[in-house]
C-alpha cells in the first residue's frame, strides 16, 4: 500500500540544499487510493521541469513533485512550502499567482471553492480538447509557513476524481489561518508579493507536466 509520495530533491544545489536542510518539506499529504498499477515517475516529471523556475522558488521557499502513472492516467502533486510572514494577503497573493498561469490549461468547465479558516480547497475542471484535466488544490498555514498541494490529473475523469477524492492532509501540521496572518495588511500591490510569484511559477510547472503528460497520452 502506497501511504505517502516519495520526495524528490531537485537542482540547482541551491534547491537541495533547502530540501534536504528543512524538515518543513516532507509531504503533508496521502494518497489512500490503491496505486497497484501505477509507477512512481517522480525523476522523469523533476527532469522537464525548468531548473530556472525552480531556482526563483527556492530564493523563497522549497517544492516538492511526486507523481504516479499506469499510462493512461497520470497523476502529479507539487507540494510548496514558503514562509507568509504573518501577512493576511499571503494565501490570497500565492492563490491568486497560481490561478493565473493554471488557467491557461484549457477552458474551465467548473471551479467549486470551500474555505475554512484552517485550509483554502480549490477544485477545478477543464477541457483541453477532447482532454479533461482535474485540479485540486489545498493551502494552509502553519506558525511560519504557508502549506500548499496542487494535484492534477488527466486520465478517465471518473479514476481521476476517485484519485483526487482519496487525498487528505495532515491537519495536526497546520494552524488556524486568522491566528497565524495578524500582521499588516500590505499596502503593496498583491502582484509584488513573493508568494504570488511563487504561485505563478508553480503554475507554470504545473502546466508544463499536464501538456507533456498529455503529449504522451496522445502517442
Amino acid at each position: 500500500m502506497i501511504t505517502f509520495g516519495r520526495r524528490v530533491s531537485f537542482v540547482p544545489l541551491v534547491v537541495l540544499a533547502l530540501i534536504a536542510g528543512s524538515a518543513e518539506a516532507a509531504p503533508f499529504w496521502k494518497i489512500n487510493a490503491p496505486l497497484d498499477g501505477y509507477q512512481d515517475t517522480s525523476m522523469a516529471a523533476r527532469a522537464k521541469m525548468s531548473a530556472g523556475a525552480l531556482q526563483v522558488v527556492a530564493m523563497h521557499g522549497q517544492v516538492d513533485v511526486t507523481a504516479y502513472s499506469n499510462g493512461s492516467t497520470v497523476l502529479s502533486l507539487v507540494q510548496t512550502t514558503l514562509p507568509h510572514g504573518g501577512s493576511p494577503n499571503a494565501i490570497s497573493a500565492f492563490e491568486s499567482g497560481t490561478t493565473e498561469e493554471v488557467t491557461a490549461l484549457g477552458t474551465q468547465t467548473s471551479i467549486k471553492r470551500t474555505p475554512s479558516d484552517w485550509t483554502s480547497v480549490i477544485d477545478q475542471e477543464f477541457q483541453r480538447g477532447d482532454k479533461t484535466i482535474l485540479v485540486h488544490r489545498v493551502t494552509g498555514v502553519d506558525r511560519t509557513n504557508i502549506i500548499s498541494l496542487m494535484a492534477f490529473c488527466t486520465g478517465e475523469k471518473v479514476t481521476c476524481a476517485s484519485l483526487l477524492d482519496s487525498i487528505s492532509v495532515d491537519a495536526s501540521r497546520l494552524v488556524s489561518i486568522t491566528e497565524a496572518l495578524q500582521g499588516p495588511v500590505a499596502s503593496t500591490p498583491e502582484q509584488k508579493d513573493p508568494a504570488y510569484t511563487v504561485g505563478r511559477i508553480i503554475g507554470m510547472l504545473v502546466i508544463g507536466g499536464i501538456v507533456v503528460a498529455l503529449v504522451a497520452r496522445s502517442k
